[in-house]
């Protein structure tokens, strides 16, 4: 099961919404996924942003909790606001997803699409 918990403490509403609506919307190109330590996944994506620009965010999650350890993203939202930006959400998504055997851009469980209806 997808546990969104995670979203709840550590990333605005306007975060969750928006990180939904970039991976609804296909805008992760690539997403890769590398085993850094026997704890940890570095999960690294390229994500369309507006026009030809695209980012690069990076998320560090712990294995055993599934939180995020440590994330980055080269974004102007990323340097300004506490928390996830959305494209870091997108990514987590994604990873997610990917670790229940969905391909990227297949719909999200309903706990996610419910945090982010809730909060419109």
């Amino acid at each position: 099961m997808f546990e969104s918990d995670y979203f709840d403490n550590n990333v605005s509403d306007v975060s969750v919404r928006r990180g939904l609506e970039v991976y609804n919307e296909h805008k992760i190109l690539s997403l890769e996924l590398e085993r850094n330590t026997l704890l940890e996944d570095r999960v690294s994506a390229q994500v369309q942003g507006s026009g030809s620009i695209i980012y690069e965010p990076e998320l560090y999650i712990d294995l055993d909790s599934e939180q995020v350890n440590d994330s980055w993203c080269d974004c102007p939202a990323f340097r300004s606001f506490p928390g996830l930006c959305k494209h870091c959400v997108a990514v987590l998504i994604a990873y997610k997803m990917q670790k229940q055997g969905f391909s990227i851009g297949s719909s999200p469980p309903n706990d996610i699409r419910k945090k982010t209806e809730s909060s419109w």
